[in-house]
């Protein structure tokens, strides 16, 4: 795929294993920028070596200029829909992730942003070598429940799916742009028992989608170091 490349962010200070592959969904800027991922200092475990994968996504501003545009009722703006173009990308770097998997000799774990966990789903369905863990911060993907089931199988250990009811652009943008037939993931959780997917409701400190990325560590420490029940995590 063109425009697609995994780079190597950080490497591990402790003889390393595990390798931590960050992905984007939309961008501020014109390239992906890993800077909020790497603020956390759980981001950067001493046995982890950290990666970010770079695709052609669509920008923050275009989403923002249909927004706007869809508050005014000016429906046109859904004919230059940037959800369609993105998310036909998003597919194209599932299948080249889902490749480069099968080259690495450390177990992965996925954490993806928006319209990155839909790159994560698009690599799970077309990789032969599971992951260990998946984190998926406010999914711009569909939550049918099949779909995930099926994806799991190439888990070892669990897709965490981080959802928040206050994600507005989940809610109205991708929604509108899915002509309201697919609900997301980051806005509403998978309906599935699943022993291996687990439902994360963050809305306590998730507001805004452009947050998730920023709370990136906050989320991680309850999965990995305060866990105990995961049906009590950021409840009030």
């Amino acid at each position: 795929m063109k425009n697609f490349s995994i780079e190597h962010l950080h490497t591990a200070t402790l003889p390393a294993v595990r390798n931590v592959i960050f992905i984007n969904g939309f961008l501020n800027e014109t390239h992906a920028d890993f800077t909020e991922w790497l603020a956390s200092e759980s981001a950067l475990d001493a046995t982890s070596n950290v990666y970010g994968v770079q695709w052609p996504s669509q920008s923050m501003a275009d989403i923002s200029e249909m927004m706007n545009a869809l508050l005014q009722r000016k429906w046109g703006a859904l004919l230059k829909n940037p959800w369609h173009r993105a998310m036909k990308n998003a597919e194209k770097a599932g299948h080249a992730l889902g490749a480069a998997l099968s080259q690495m000799t450390l177990p992965v774990t996925l954490v993806g942003h928006s319209l990155g966990c839909r790159v994560i789903y698009y690599a799970l369905r077309h990789t032969k070598c599971a992951v260990d863990d998946v984190i998926l911060l406010g999914g711009a993907v569909g939550n049918q429940s099949q779909d995930w089931e099926n994806a799991a199988r190439m888990v070892n250990g669990r897709i965490y799916n981080c959802h928040s009811m206050h994600d507005d652009v989940l809610k109205y943008s991708y929604r509108t742009s899915m002509a309201w037939l697919s609900a997301p993931i980051g806005y509403a959780p998978i309906a599935t028992q699943h022993p291996k997917i687990a439902n994360i409701d963050c809305s306590v400190i998730i507001t805004r989608h452009g947050q998730w990325k920023r709370h990136y560590g906050t989320i991680y420490d309850q999965l990995y170091k305060n866990y105990q029940n995961l049906d009590s995590l950021f409840t009030k």
